[in-house]
């Protein structure tokens, strides 16, 4: 008896586990791969109950207006723009672009995210030169990088 109710509950214990992971493997709905994959995006409708001051600052980072704001938020949240796009980082013209109804519309956020790439690129290069500049003040004597070092480590390496 006392094998039988050891053999029972351990027939239990794996019934419930194999259930447990049956459920970790049924494969979720699009949808919800969609929101997770945004998540770190604001709700379409969170933004649209901003006061419109709010709107139009959030949608001006991006040089947008906020009815384009609104519209880049909502594909990211319902279509595969959000499970494609939501890791490589990319600025919401860009999504914009991909989902523009006519050449028109395409052209205007192409027009937008060559400006935004720019302007990056400007800052990131004035932020390099700046470094560039101190590091030969703070270090005269030295390169950056150490190339014998780096000689030396690749031939013990060996």
């Amino acid at each position: 008896m006392k094998k039988f109710m050891l053999l029972l509950i351990g027939l239990i214990i794996l019934m419930i586990a194999s259930a447990s992971m049956a459920d970790e493997a049924t494969p979720k709905p699009i949808q919800a791969n969609y929101s997770a994959a945004s998540s770190a995006i604001m709700q379409v409708n969170d933004y649209q109950q901003l006061p419109i001051e709010q709107q139009q600052a959030l949608a001006s980072v991006w040089n947008l207006n906020p009815k384009d704001y609104s519209h880049y938020l909502w594909l990211m949240q319902n279509t595969p723009n959000g499970w494609y796009y939501a890791d490589k980082h990319l600025d919401p013209s860009w999504i914009l672009g991909f989902n523009a109804k006519d050449d028109a519309e395409r052209k205007k956020f192409a027009t937008i995210a060559i400006q935004n790439e720019r302007a990056r690129i400007e800052k990131e290069l004035a932020f390099q030169k700046l470094f560039s500049s101190l590091q030969k003040e703070l270090y005269p004597n030295e390169y950056p990088v150490s190339y014998q070092a780096l000689d030396e480590d690749f031939k013990t390496s060996k």
